[in-house]
Parts: C-alpha cells; sequence; structure tokens
C-alpha cells in the first residue's frame, strides 16, 4: 500500500511538472529576469490583472500570454494557490479559442492539485470549470455530473464561498436551459443572481441576466427577454465591457426580430456591427453584416441589402486572407 501511495505521489508530481513546462513553453516571450521592484506574488498578481482585461475584452491570445506570465511568477515563489488560479485562467483562454484539448488539460491539473492541497473552492472551481469545457464539447451527461459534484464539495453554509456557489447555480442554470426545463433554468439562474446581487458582483449579475432573458426567449417571453437584455446592458455598458455589450446588443435585435419590431432590430444590429467591426470579431461582424442584410430585403430595401451582403463578402476575403498569411 504505501508503495502505491509513493507512485501516485510521484505520478501527480510528474503530471504537474508536465503541464507546468507545456504551458510555459506554450508562451515564446517570457519576460526576462530583471532586477525584481515587485515580490514574484505581487508581479504575477498585476500579470493576472492584465490577463483578467484582455479576457474580458475578448483578446484571449493576449490574455493567455499574460496568465502564463503569472504562472511562472507563481511556481518561483511556489505559491500553490496562485500556481491553480493560473491553470484555471489559462484553460480559460484555451476554451474560448477552442483549444479543447489544452483547456481540459489545464483544468484537470488545476483541479488536482486543489485536491492535493484539500481546498475547498478550488476544488469546486475546477470542477465547475470542466462542467464548462463538457458544456462546450455539448457532453451535458458529464458537465451535469461535475456540475453536481461541486455543489456537494460546498458546505451546507451559504455564507461561506458564495463566488462558487454563484457559478455553479448559473451553469446549472445553463445546462437546464439547453435541456429545454425552462422552469428549474429560471429557478437556479435566479438563485445565482440573487447571491451576485447581494455581493454586489456585477459582472456576474448582468451574465445572470443575459442568461435569464435567454430563459424567457425560450419561453416566447419577448417583452421579459428585453427588459432583462436591457438591464444586463447598462450594466455593461457601466463597466465597459465591449464585447459584452456587443453580445448584449445582438440578443437584442434578435428579441426585437421575434417581436416584429424591425427598427429596434435594425438599430442594435447597427450599433453591434459597429463594436464587433472595431474589436476586429471578423465573424461575428460578418454574420450580423448577413443579419442585416437578411432585414433590408425583408423591409423591401434591395438597396441597402445587397451593400450589407457586398460589406459581408468583402470582410470574409479579409478574413482568408489572414488566414492564409498565417499559414
Amino acid at each position: 500500500m504505501e508503495g502505491g501511495k509513493g507512485i501516485r505521489a510521484c505520478s501527480f508530481l510528474f503530471s504537474i511538472l508536465l503541464a507546468a513546462v507545456l504551458l510555459l513553453s506554450a508562451c515564446s516571450s517570457l519576460p526576462k529576469e530583471q532586477t525584481p521592484t515587485k515580490g514574484k506574488k505581487a508581479q504575477a498578481a498585476d500579470f493576472a490583472s492584465f490577463g483578467r482585461e484582455y479576457f474580458t475584452e475578448g483578446r484571449y491570445k493576449d490574455a493567455l500570454t499574460f496568465f502564463s506570465y503569472a504562472l511562472h511568477q507563481q511556481i518561483l515563489a511556489d505559491n500553490r494557490e496562485g500556481i491553480i488560479d493560473s491553470y484555471f485562467d489559462i484553460g480559460r483562454c484555451h476554451l474560448e479559442l477552442k483549444a479543447f484539448e489544452e483547456a481540459r488539460q489545464a483544468f484537470s491539473d488545476g483541479l488536482m492539485l486543489a485536491e492535493k492541497e484539500e481546498l475547498v473552492g478550488k476544488q469546486a472551481r475546477g470542477k465547475i470549470l470542466l462542467g464548462e469545457f463538457y458544456l462546450a464539447i455539448d457532453n451535458e451527461e458529464k458537465a451535469g455530473i461535475l456540475l453536481q459534484e461541486a455543489t456537494e464539495i460546498l458546505p451546507p453554509d451559504g455564507k461561506q464561498y458564495t463566488r462558487e456557489r454563484a457559478v455553479v447555480y448559473h451553469d446549472r442554470g445553463v445546462l437546464m436551459r439547453r435541456q429545454g426545463d425552462l422552469e428549474k433554468a429560471e429557478e437556479l439562474l435566479s438563485l445565482s443572481l440573487a447571491i451576485n446581487r447581494r455581493e454586489k458582483a456585477r459582472e456576474e449579475e448582468a451574465n445572470n441576466l443575459y442568461m435569464l432573458a435567454s430563459v424567457a426567449s425560450a419561453g416566447r417571453q419577448y417583452g421579459k427577454a428585453d427588459e432583462l437584455l436591457q438591464e444586463a446592458l447598462l450594466i455593461d455598458r457601466a463597466l465597459e465591457r465591449s464585447l459584452a455589450i456587443a453580445d448584449d446588443l445582438y440578443a437584442i435585435a434578435i428579441v426585437a426580430e421575434k417581436r416584429n419590431d424591425d427598427d429596434e432590430a435594425y438599430t442594435s444590429f447597427s450599433q453591434c456591427f459597429m463594436i464587433y467591426q472595431a474589436m476586429e470579431r471578423l465573424d461575428s461582424a460578418i454574420e450580423v453584416l448577413y443579419r442585416l442584410s437578411a432585414l433590408a430585403e425583408a423591409l423591401g430595401d434591395e438597396e441597402n441589402a445587397s451593400r450589407y451582403e457586398a460589406a459581408a463578402q468583402k470582410l470574409e476575403q479579409r478574413g482568408k486572407r489572414s488566414d492564409d498569411e498565417i499559414e
């Protein structure tokens, strides 16, 4: 038995070391060592802060670079909690970039270390993130199991681990929305919203409102969906979350179409297109242009319908040229 434990311990350490090597080697320009003006943990915190800013703006490759810098400093400081957080942040970037295996590995490594260190909150977060990974690849069964495990890890005292509790309620609500249980989805998302409002977690509150709008829209409650999205938009504007603002406007336009409010749909599509274009999110900008073209055609405006379609095709060619240059 002792020998088995030793083998497992060595295997665990090897997995963590290998993961760190792979993650750090993936970042081609780690900062060179200089005379430090701050401690390593403080430097890691600065890098992570930059990473979060880039992540919020949808600049996931830039965020990944800074989270990798943060991991480097956390490893040098042997800060186990910081290492875990860096793994999770790196995994979130990979997930958004659709590098699914890299995301799964980073989340798993962070969870493994959290379990070794017996950190309840980070164990729950690791399971939540793996649940989000499985949601992203449409494996709802595994996602449900992991989110339930995360719920069970958290102690019944609602005053502890409020952030993790709010996130797991939100993600379980997303899962219920996908599975068509709108009543349960609304119940779980409302529980998350109540926590985030109490904790004044504005970004998470906006995310809750956005998903509650999705539930309302799925239930054909378009007026309610619009109200929830307008509330989310106010928060995201106050926080200057550009990508979230564009996504809110896009959703508002979709709901407006369902309400047969073509003027609102046209205005909101136009606004979100400008943001997507400014952020150089070509795929999203192209999709909006095609929707504007279809809307103009439905309104009998053939000239603008053709203009929007031509603009979309021009952006598609630009994107193709960029891809060719990368290859």
